[in-house]
């Protein structure tokens, strides 16, 4: 209940005007979308709202979701295979923000594991090393060791 309302309000945020504002509140829709267990339409909204372009920071928010909202429903090596694909458009598009791009590697290296395909606990480890050596002091680096 308490996230559909939230819901409402951010809708009627993102009808203000102001570009910046719609796009954080579109993010802000995304999560209570998830919140809900709605999923697809969580998806659905994240992708639109990248397909229309958006700031950089905005932009790599929306892929952190992305990957959030897909990890979340993966069961298959397919379905994490999507979730790391969002999580790594972040270093390849937007690199160099340390929290996003250190947790962004994190998660992927994440996927990469739960993939369990022949080379993934390689890859998984490649991106832990990266993480580590870019962003050493970064929770994440942490939370990898």
């Amino acid at each position: 209940r308490q996230f559909a309302e939230a819901e409402r309000l951010f809708r009627q945020a993102g009808e203000m005007g102001d570009a910046l504002l719609a796009e954080q509140a579109l993010l802000g829709s995304a999560r209570c979308y998830i919140g809900m267990k709605r999923l697809p339409d969580a998806v659905r909204l994240l992708n639109d709202l990248l397909k229309r372009g958006m700031g950089s920071k905005p932009s790599a928010q929306a892929y952190l979701l992305l990957g959030d909202t897909l990890r979340a429903d993966a069961e298959t090596p397919e379905a994490w295979e999507k979730a790391m694909l969002a999580y790594m458009r972040i270093p390849c598009l937007y690199p160099g923000d340390e929290a996003t791009e250190a947790r962004a590697l994190y998660e992927a290296a994440k996927c990469f594991r739960a993939m369990k395909s022949r080379n993934s606990a390689d890859r998984s480890g490649r991106l832990l090393d990266e993480l580590k050596r870019k962003y050493p002091d970064s929770e994440w680096a942490r939370k990898a060791q």
